[in-house]
């Protein structure tokens, strides 16, 4: 199990989502909090698994 942030593409979305997220969260631009370190540790402890079997 990991955490990796998120990302809203407001410039992909429609016209309803835009509008939710809107009123959610006040977002009204794309915004992108991925956690890349994080992303790399948890493939690499994949990857040793995969390697032991």
């Amino acid at each position: 199990m990991g955490l990796f942030g998120g990302e809203f593409l407001v410039s992909k979305m429609n016209f309803f989502e835009r509008q939710v997220v809107k009123k959610v969260d006040g977002i009204i631009a794309d915004q992108s909090k991925l956690d890349h370190v994080s992303i790399k540790e948890f493939a690499s402890k994949l990857n040793n698994i995969k390697s032991l079997v």
